[in-house]
């Protein structure tokens, strides 16, 4: 698995306010006070979020926001996990698995089309995707069946013309 250094990064005003924010969202909709901090690894603010699964099957979910956030969607990965993570993505994007080229080594899951993505989304929101993900995943673990059983997203007619453009 990849390495990941916790490491000082300027981050502009606006964006650090705007991450302060996520933080206070994050502790209020999982209700876990103190456990969002803003962390710097890869040289990128990002958010971590254990998820417990079938009782003892423990995960770490790392969403990166990058410079045009809240403007352009975060990249979110499977950081930590109860054993290897497959390979998926590294030969491309795949629809089958929704998952993207790897990101600093970590499996890169596709959350949310890019065309729907808005300004108002919230980190929140990526790492309930991410828990819908990991419970298809699991669910792959049980039958080996791809592709992972998750809903798609529907998109607007307006966002369907904007995704074309």
């Amino acid at each position: 698995m990849a390495e990941c250094k916790d490491t000082d990064v300027y981050i502009p005003l606006d964006l650090k306010e705007h991450l302060k924010k996520e933080q206070d969202m994050l502790e209020r909709y999982f209700n876990r006070p103190g456990q969002y901090p803003i962390l710097n690894k890869n040289n990128e603010p990002c958010f971590e979020h254990e998820v417990r699964l079938n009782g003892d099957r423990i995960y770490k979910l790392r969403v990166y926001v990058n410079s045009e956030y809240p403007d352009k969607l975060p990249d979110l990965v499977v950081c930590e996990s109860p054993e290897p993570m497959p390979k998926w993505g590294e030969q491309g994007p795949s629809h089958a698995t929704h998952t993207w080229q790897p990101k600093y080594g970590f499996l890169h899951i596709c959350h949310w089309h890019w065309a729907a993505w808005t300004r108002d989304n919230m980190i929140y929101q990526v790492f309930t995707k991410g828990e819908e993900w990991l419970e298809a995943y699991e669910k792959y673990l049980a039958t080996k069946k791809l592709p992972l059983k998750l809903e798609q997203m529907q998109l607007t007619e307006e966002e369907q013309r904007n995704a074309y453009i």
